[in-house]
C-alpha cells in the first residue's frame, strides 16, 4: 500500500470522520488488534506442549512505515543552490573581468550551498 494512502487511512478511516470512505478495500487490509497478544498465545502454546529448543519464535506481521526527509525535493533545492552559485558567478566574472575572482566566489558558494543541504539532511533525518 502506498504510504500516502496509509496515513490517509489512518486518519480517515471511518464513514463518520470528516471524509469518509464508502469503499473500505485498503481499510479490510490493514492489521487489527486481536483480543489478545500474540505473545500471550505462544505462552500458551508453549505451556500446553513440550517446546523444543529455539521454538519461541512469535509468527505475526504488522505494518513497517518507512520515514525520512523527501529526497526529491531535497535534490531540487540543491540543484536550485548550484544554479544561484553559477549566475552570481557569471555575473561577478562579467562584472569584474576577472575569471578567477567569479569562479572562487562561486566555489565558495559551493561549499556553503553544500554544508547547509548536509545539515538540512541530517536534522531531518533525525527527525
Amino acid at each position: 500500500m502506498p504510504a500516502n494512502i496509509f496515513l490517509h487511512f489512518l486518519h480517515h478511516a471511518r464513514k463518520d470522520s470528516w471524509e469518509g470512505h464508502d469503499h473500505d478495500t485498503w481499510l479490510q487490509r490493514l492489521p487489527k488488534k486481536l483480543n489478545t497478544s500474540i505473545l500471550d498465545e505462544v505462552l500458551k502454546t508453549q505451556g500446553s506442549q513440550a517446546a523444543a529448543e529455539g521454538d519461541d519464535i512469535v509468527f505475526g506481521w504488522g505494518v513497517h512505515i518507512l520515514e525520512g526527509p523527501n529526497h526529491a525535493n531535497l535534490s531540487l533545492v540543491l540543484a536550485l543552490g548550484i544554479a544561484i552559485a553559477f549566475l552570481v558567478s557569471c555575473l561577478l566574472v562579467g562584472v569584474a573581468n576577472t575569471a578567477e575572482q567569479g569562479f572562487g566566489v562561486g566555489q565558495f558558494l559551493i561549499a556553503v550551498v553544500g554544508c547547509g543541504m548536509m545539515a538540512g539532511y541530517f536534522a531531518l533525518e533525525d527527525r
